[in-house]
Parts: structure tokens; C-alpha cells; sequence
């Protein structure tokens, strides 16, 4: 089992790692934020494994704040996306 958590550890850490490298050379804005939105849903992973390695599950709390909170930045920048240039006013 403990080959299984390291393993997972390893594998979100190179995650983490790709989806920083997208979010901060991203040749365009789109990219940037769907580099962010994988570093968080990474992050949210890496909190559930550990709170199966340390049998906490406040950190299972903790990963779907993450989570809630990242889709909603995420629409917030999808929509500033659609509407980058044009003047809306009543955007609903």
C-alpha cells in the first residue's frame, strides 16, 4: 500500500508540475486558465490521497472547497474570455 501512495504522490507531483509550466508559458490566455483549473484540480487529487495515507478526512473537506471554489473561478474566467473586448452591458 505504501507503494501505491508514493507512486500517486509522484504522479501528481510531475501533474502539478506540467500544468504549472501551461499556466505560466501558456502563449495565450485560454491556456493560462485551463493550466490553472488543472493545478487546482491537482491539488484537490493530492489532498484526497493524503487524506487516505493519514486517514484524516478533513482533508477530503478541504479538497472539495478546492474543488467548488475552482469551478466557479473557472467561469468567472470563461466568461471574461467571451466577453474580453466587447462592451456588455447586461451580461447574464
Amino acid at each position: 500500500m505504501e507503494i501505491c501512495f508514493q507512486i500517486s504522490f509522484v504522479s501528481l507531483t510531475i501533474a502539478l508540475a506540467l500544468s504549472s509550466y501551461r499556466a505560466f508559458k501558456g502563449p495565450r490566455l485560454p491556456n493560462r486558465v485551463l493550466g490553472l483549473n488543472l493545478m487546482s484540480t491537482v491539488l484537490a487529487s493530492f489532498a484526497i490521497v493524503l487524506a487516505c495515507y493519514h486517514y484524516q478526512s478533513l482533508y477530503i473537506d478541504l479538497s472539495v472547497t478546492v474543488a467548488l471554489i475552482e469551478f466557479l473561478a473557472t467561469v468567472a474566467f470563461a466568461r471574461y474570455i467571451k466577453y474580453q473586448g466587447k462592451e456588455v452591458s447586461n451580461v447574464t
